[in-house]
């Protein structure tokens, strides 16, 4: 099971250099490791792929305080752990997909008064509980992390290249378990639109 300390040192085996004793541990390896922790670097992973640890489904009603003044009749707030989209639909059985919807400034817009949507997550529950994680999703962080911070740690005496190739690999074999998992699904289909609203902070308020 992975948890914070050995995803860690795994980054820090692939940059060739020692393991941490703890994660409190004052040392340069683990402020550089806590930087791409704490910027995003395992969000970065999760948006690689349709993990399926990382799958959220929710129904979502309309914001009825939102009144479009043309296009589609309702928007949908997208949730504060939305990462990226797997499934969308007008129904709970995600057959058919809906394809009738937009993308944009955070909402998505449609017709009907309700949505359901399955999603990549990063609650704490779902893509951000490491103990989730399948060993090959940990090996790509675990890669990712060491990529991000060997320029730094090892004064570029680490091959970058082949940590980038190792990474691009690590990633192919994640998405490829990952997908052995799962059955077939349509990918969601959107059209991009110009603002339909008169005034960019209308939804907002």
């Amino acid at each position: 099971m992975t948890d914070k300390l050995s995803l860690y040192n795994e980054a820090l085996r692939e940059c060739g250099q020692r393991k941490l004793a703890a994660l409190s541990e004052d040392a340069p390896a683990r402020h550089y490791l806590d930087d791409v922790w704490d910027g995003g670097g395992v969000d970065h992973c999760l948006q690689q792929g349709l993990w399926n640890f990382a799958i959220r489904t929710v129904k979502f009603d309309y914001e009825s305080a939102i009144e479009p003044e043309f296009g589609y009749a309702h928007a949908f707030a997208k949730p504060a752990d939305f990462l990226r989209l797997v499934q969308i639909s007008a129904n709970g059985s995600f057959d058919p997909p809906l394809n009738a919807y937009e993308d944009e400034r955070g909402f998505w817009w449609a017709n009907g008064q309700h949505l359901f949507v399955r999603y990549v997550s990063n609650d704490e529950i779902y893509g951000a509980d490491l103990s989730l994680w399948t060993p090959a999703f940990a090996k790509f962080v675990a890669l990712h992390f060491a990529f991000e911070i060997a320029p730094r740690l090892t004064s570029g005496k680490t091959d970058i290249d082949r940590l980038e190739r190792r990474l691009r690999r690590a990633r192919t074999e994640a998405r490829s378990y990952d997908a052995q998992e799962e059955p077939a699904r349509f990918a969601p289909q959107g059209r991009w639109v110009g603002a339909r609203m008169a005034g960019s902070s209308a939804r907002e308020n």
